[in-house]
C-alpha cells in the first residue's frame, strides 16, 4: 500500500544550474521503504544546456528512484526527440548518470522521412 498518493505531480531535476529534465504525471503513489514513485499517465521533459526540449516522452505508468532518479516508463511509450525521430515501445529505463533512453525489448523507430526501422 502506497504511503501517500499525490495528485498532479510535477518534479524536475537540475544540474550544474541547467534543468536537465522535467517530469510530470496525473497521479503519484510514494512507497517511502522503497524509496520510490509510481506513476500513472506522464510526460518526461529533457533539455539541453540552452534549455531547449531535446526529448518528449508520454507513457500509462512510471516509475522514479528518489536516490539515483533513474526512470523507468512502461505501456504505450512514445518518445519523441527535437529532429523528428520518433520511438515507440512498451518499455524504457531512463539512466540519470548518462541520461540516456534504453529499452531492454523491441521498439519501433520512425525517422523524420518516414521510414521506419
Amino acid at each position: 500500500m502506497a504511503d501517500a498518493v499525490i495528485r498532479n505531480f510535477y518534479t524536475d531535476y537540475v544540474a550544474y544550474n541547467v534543468r536537465r529534465w522535467q517530469l510530470s504525471a496525473n497521479e503519484a503513489l510514494l512507497y517511502t521503504r522503497d524509496n520510490r514513485f509510481f506513476l500513472s499517465n506522464l510526460l518526461l521533459e529533457s533539455f539541453n544546456e540552452e534549455g531547449r526540449i531535446v526529448s518528449r516522452v508520454q507513457c500509462e505508468f512510471g516509475q522514479i528512484w528518489n536516490a539515483t532518479k533513474d526512470i523507468t516508463l512502461s505501456n504505450r511509450v512514445i518518445l519523441e526527440s527535437s529532429n523528428g525521430t520518433v520511438v515507440r515501445g512498451n518499455y524504457f529505463l531512463w539512466d540519470n548518470a548518462s541520461e540516456q533512453f534504453s529499452s531492454p525489448i523491441y521498439v519501433t523507430v520512425t525517422k523524420p522521412d518516414g521510414v521506419q526501422l
